[in-house]
């Protein structure tokens, strides 16, 4: 598994939260269950279709960082907070017909878990890369459709879609169509800019480190250099 922005060691905390969940999710599968399915799964667990040859894995979630939406002093003061959450669903078995296959955003879904009410919240759009920068789509209807494999008559769909949620680090249930629900962790954005800034003040640390280490070779040999001419003459 790799990080994006991180070398040999994690230090942004979301990336950090998210190695815990897989670490936690891999021994509450294999060694509590002995390797048996459960009812709530975890980012990255492999999602089997009760009824159907359709697979599902939530492959990412964190906060995004769109252009176009508030930055600096007014994102601060915002209440709520963009948040990305990437999945795959494929199947398993050709599919008999050629007709399309639809996923709506309305059949998407986050619950808080410890909201009694049983509100939810639905993905507000979707991110779309474009001309060095990352713009949030919005609009009603919004769904993913795909064409079976015309020569495997297989489906497969890989998904982002973005989340308007409330500025709290809470727990969620994410759930998609029927399948089982999924753990997600929503982390307040000032920690990952936290986790961020100290990864790059490490960066940028080892980058003087190394830089005051060339020069100081650099002098020595300096130094080497004048001995020897020192002593020639």
């Amino acid at each position: 598994m790799h990080y994006p922005r991180e070398g040999h060691g994690i230090q942004e905390p979301n990336h950090r939260l998210d190695e815990v969940r897989r670490c936690l999710a891999w021994m509450d599968r294999y060694v509590r269950h002995a390797g048996q399915s459960r009812g709530l799964y975890r980012i990255g667990d492999r999602i089997a279709h009760s009824e159907s040859p359709w697979i599902l894995c939530v492959t990412r979630s964190e906060a995004g960082d769109y252009a176009g939406q508030p930055q600096g002093e007014a994102k601060e003061k915002s209440e709520t907070l963009l948040w990305e959450v990437a999945f795959t669903l494929h199947r398993t078995e050709p599919q008999a017909t050629e007709e399309p296959f639809t996923l709506r955003f309305a059949e998407i879904s986050l619950h808080r878990r410890t909201d009694s009410e049983g509100n939810s919240y639905s993905p507000v759009g979707l991110p779309l890369d474009s001309y060095g920068g990352s713009y949030l789509v919005e609009g009603g209807d919004l769904h993913f459709t795909v064409l079976p494999d015309s020569e495997t008559g297989l489906v497969a769909l890989a998904g982002v879609v973005v989340f308007r949620l409330p500025k709290t680090a809470d727990s969620f249930l994410l759930k998609i169509r029927d399948f089982a629900p999924i753990q997600v962790e929503i982390t307040e954005e000032s920690e990952q800019k936290e986790g961020k800034d100290d990864s790059d003040n490490a960066t940028e640390r080892d980058d003087a480190t190394e830089k005051n280490q060339r020069l100081k070779g650099t002098d020595e040999q300096k130094r080497d250099r004048d001995k020897l001419l020192h002593k020639k003459t």
